[in-house]
């Protein structure tokens, strides 16, 4: 099946996103060999246009020369440029969605069918964006789901350089040209020798990458000259895998960081109890053999694994000791450097001053000198007075209160 890969993005102005989106061959020459969306007026809706007012040679058609196709052929073209049916996803969904404001995609190179020690074959993307990042993301298709897993994000140009496009280098895994707008570079994306253990190895899915029993290294596949020792798991990125020998490697594996390995003596008969020097010098011999990883005839490997609740129950026990002997130290800091009140009471004390609200004042002597028999107020109405003014043969002015 041929695949094609595309990036899609919002615009500038819009919040960003960007999309990869995977589009069978297949289906996009469908697509383009339907029908063509038709428009009569302006204020008309977009349909279908029937088959017998489509010309004879029907554009899309390979010919020897267009400028010689006829008048009604090139309007066609001209006033048709939509096709009913749209260019389906070719797995229902875009394989990968990032939405984020500080970069958008802008390029796409593809590492098709990248073959794992199993036999199956994944498409490797690398995946340039505005800002000089570029991602390298592997696509896995099963027969229930598609995912995509970024297995790297590497910041190839500086300044935020944007990327304008991308090349594969044929024959080499992992290195990728990156053209910016004023450089190109050789970028290397394959990380396998930065993953130290194996269970590192094998959650990153990276198909380039596999991890080796018998060196305890994570190797590039490209690198390999026997499998026999190499385990990967691309689908799942299991870490039990690594508790599992390949077939053909029959030494017991030791892993770095995983396991914590002790080497003894095989045990002995009744016979052998008093030939203690025997054994302490077989003891001994056992324990250097740990150091090359080569365990001889007549040494056995006890390896005791972690167990990850016993480790969640001491980092408890270890939790609640600390929150203990710090509380119990903040109280006693708390108790020798507290200063006492002035008025320790004072809550009650200030209880105490209003008890008495509710009880009748004693009758207390006003300091007020008001006087017994006060002097009459003088009458400004006083009608004895002769108001005749015409005798007079003047005019008086009178003055007149408002009570």
């Amino acid at each position: 099946m041929q695949i094609i890969y595309g990036t899609l993005t919002t615009p500038s102005n819009a919040i960003g996103g960007s999309a990869i989106c995977a589009y069978s061959m297949r289906d996009i020459i469908a697509a383009f060999e339907g029908t063509f969306k038709h428009q009569e007026t302006m204020n008309s809706n977009w349909l279908p246009i029937p088959e017998d007012k489509l010309p004879e040679e029907r554009p899309g058609k390979c010919v020897r020369d267009s400028r010689v196709l006829p008048e009604n052929i090139v309007n066609f073209v001209k006033t048709h440029s939509l096709m009913e049916n749209a260019v389906p996803a070719l797995f229902g969904k875009p394989i990968l969605i990032r939405v984020s404001q500080e970069y958008r995609f802008t390029a796409v190179a593809v590492e098709p069918q990248v073959e794992t020690l199993s036999g199956d074959k994944y498409d490797v993307l690398y995946v340039g964006t505005d800002d000089g990042r570029v991602l390298k993301v592997v696509n896995i298709v099963t027969a229930s789901q598609t995912k995509a897993i970024v297995l790297s994000e590497n910041v190839i140009l500086p300044n935020n350089a944007p990327v304008k496009q991308l090349k594969v280098v044929l024959g080499s895994s992992g290195n990728i040209i990156v053209v910016g707008r004023d450089e190109v570079r050789l970028a290397n994306l394959n990380h396998c020798s930065q993953m130290l253990t194996c269970k590192d190895c094998l959650t990153l899915q990276d198909p380039h990458c596999a991890w080796d029993y018998h060196n305890a290294v994570c190797e590039n596949i490209d690198n390999i000259t026997s499998r026999l020792s190499f385990v990967q798991d691309i689908k799942h990125g299991d870490e039990e895998r690594c508790r599992i020998p390949p077939n053909g490697n029959k030494k017991i594996p030791i892993y770095k960081n995983d396991v914590i390995n002790k080497v003894v003596a095989n045990s002995v008969s009744e016979d052998d109890i008093g030939n203690t020097s025997d054994r302490s010098d077989n003891a001994k011999e056992c324990e250097e053999a740990v150091e090359s990883n080569e365990i001889p005839k007549g040494c056995a490997v006890q390896q005791r694994l972690v167990i990850a609740g016993t480790l969640h129950f001491v980092l408890f026990i270890a939790c609640s000791l600390c929150l203990v002997f710090g509380f119990v130290i903040g109280y006693f800091i708390s108790k020798r450097f507290q200063t006492q009140p002035q008025y320790p009471n004072s809550p009650f004390i200030e209880q105490h001053n209003h008890l008495d609200r509710l009880t009748p004042r004693a009758n207390k002597s006003v300091n007020l000198n008001v006087p017994q028999n006060p002097p009459p107020k003088k009458d400004n109405l006083d009608v004895s007075k002769d108001l005749n003014i015409a005798s007079d043969g003047t005019l008086q002015k009178i003055k007149k209160t408002y009570i």
